[in-house]
């Protein structure tokens, strides 16, 4: 399988399908795995020289920005757990608001979460840094021709989401998602590809269905709670919106 950056800088990637222009080798980033566990604190300055070597100087501090601030606090949207059965939750979530970026077709990742990092670190109209907000959520709709469309979105945590700031690039935009009700459950390691959410996504329409429960089949939510370099214990979800 091609080695993805998002390994190792953004928390989940949309598809495995494009080609990554700030790429370190494979090597390399099992050399930063090995100093986490030996000098953690001194993690990022080697990341930094790392991200120097193979990226341009803009890209690498932007990459560091949104690393670094992988290690603050930050805020979960809250849910109310409905039901929780053998292989399964039911989730009421409210109507919040999130601030979403779609990848066109030909663009890579990294730069459509880049956009949102640079946003929540204040690229907005009142020069406002917010709280990162979780979970990192993909929204996958079904595409007319058949394929997905992907929107990136990033949680905007309570205190701002009565009057959260308007993004100032024109490819970033606040979106009210509405309450729904939502089948989930949590699995681990380092969702990286499509097809690892494809993956999770039957198994869960599977046991979701066995109990005679509707889904929309048109749109499911791939989302993302830990920092990139968090390596143990990271939990992922989808979730499957009730019909």
């Amino acid at each position: 399988m091609k080695y993805s950056f998002l390994h190792s800088v953004t928390l989940i990637s949309l598809s495995s399908s494009h080609t990554y222009t700030c790429s370190p080798l494979p090597g390399v980033v099992v050399l930063v795995k090995m100093m986490m566990g030996r000098v953690g604190g001194l993690l990022l300055v080697v990341l930094v020289v790392v991200l120097a070597t193979v990226c341009p100087a803009a890209r690498a501090a932007s990459v560091f920005t949104a690393v670094s601030r992988g290690f603050e606090t930050q805020e979960e949207i809250k849910f109310s757990s409905l039901r929780t059965a053998r292989n399964y939750e039911e989730r009421q979530y409210p109507e919040k608001k999130w601030v979403c970026s779609k990848q066109d077709p030909g663009e890579s990742q990294l730069t459509v979460f880049l956009r949102l990092f640079a946003y929540i670190d204040g690229k907005n109209d009142r020069n406002l840094e917010l709280v990162m907000g979780i979970p990192v959520s993909i929204e996958a709709r079904q595409g007319e021709a058949g394929g997905l469309s992907m929107k990136a979105c990033f949680f905007i945590p309570e205190k701002n989401q009565a009057n959260p700031p308007v993004p100032i690039d024109a490819s970033v935009s606040i979106v009210t998602r509405p309450a729904m009700t939502v089948f989930t459950r949590e699995f681990g390691g380092y969702a990286s590809d499509e097809h690892t959410w494809q993956e999770e996504a039957t198994e869960l329409m599977r046991l979701v269905q066995a109990e005679n429960n509707n889904i929309n089949p048109n749109i499911a939510f791939w989302n993302a709670y830990d920092p990139p370099l968090k390596f143990w214990g990271r939990r992922n979800e989808v979730w499957l919106v009730k019909a």
